[in-house]
């Protein structure tokens, strides 16, 4: 790659995370798998913070934390590194390459998520109070 030639803002690095998740969108990735991918993953829920990659997605004027940011971009299969000296070389093609030759997710990987969150759910279910039964 080129050295680094220019000075980026929230808006270029925003537009280029926006075509690389285009690009594995098109492969079938959704927000819920590039999160659950890059560990967006809620501390006390353990459910997946797809939310916090609509909220980059959408978000003109400022960025996510850098803890979100830097899992938002694993979770597209990218490093961190080749993300940033994409944009700041203008060589986004080196990071749309990287996505494209990504493996898509396997359906069983998919499979042992829903299992996963089942469990949850049952679990869950299982700490709801029930209410007393009148006796008559």
């Amino acid at each position: 790659m080129a050295p680094y030639t220019r000075v980026v803002n929230w808006r270029q690095i925003r537009a280029e995370y926006r075509r690389a998740f285009r690009l594995a969108k098109d492969r079938g990735d959704t927000q819920t798998t590039i999160a659950r991918r890059g560990g967006l993953i809620g501390p006390r829920s353990g459910k997946v913070l797809q939310n916090e990659i609509s909220n980059l997605l959408r978000n003109e004027r400022h960025g996510p934390t850098v803890e979100v940011f830097v899992r938002a971009v694993e979770g597209l299969g990218v490093s961190v590194s080749a993300f940033f000296a994409a944009v700041e070389t203008g060589e986004a093609h080196a990071i749309l390459s990287e996505i494209a030759a990504r493996q898509p997710e396997a359906p069983a990987d998919r499979l042992h998520e829903a299992e996963r969150l089942l469990r949850q759910a049952l679990a869950a279910l299982a700490d709801v109070p029930r209410p007393r039964q009148k006796r008559s």
